[in-house]
């Protein structure tokens, strides 16, 4: 609030965007956020994805060590989704190791629907592009 007879200040963001989870401006504003990390439909979904996609990879005709290696990828996300707050920045290596070693042993994602559905599955929870994970 201005005095009578100052002059105008404004105290505003000018900026083309604005990205954040809270923003204050001006004398004696304040700006608080509470994050609860991310919502139980989301991990609950992120952790149903999950146990397909192991499902599904499981059930592929591998060599048992390059299951198991594609399965520490699984395994590193469910770890990172019972730790409450899964971010693409955390998920999207996971991703795209377990793509990349899938095709070093012949199996595109893209290919087989069994793997497809929850990887689209998974991207959708975290809201990235199938692009992001490389498919």
């Amino acid at each position: 609030m201005n005095n009578p007879g100052s002059p105008m200040v404004n105290h505003g963001i000018q900026a083309n965007t604005v990205n954040a989870h809270a923003i204050a401006t001006g004398a004696y504003s304040q700006a608080h956020s509470t994050s609860g990390g991310a919502d139980a439909s989301v991990l609950q979904g992120l952790r149903e994805s999950i146990a397909r996609l192991d499902s599904a990879v499981a059930a592929l005709a591998l060599d048992p060590r390059a299951t198991e290696l594609v399965l520490q990828d699984t395994r590193r996300m469910a770890t990172q989704v019972e730790q409450g707050d899964p971010s693409p920045d955390s998920f999207l290596p996971s991703l795209k190791s377990l793509k990349d070693k899938l095709a070093m042993a012949g199996v595109f994602i893209a290919d087989v629907v069994a793997l497809a559905a929850p990887v689209r599955a998974i991207a959708g929870h975290l809201g990235v592009s199938l692009k992001t994970v490389g498919l």
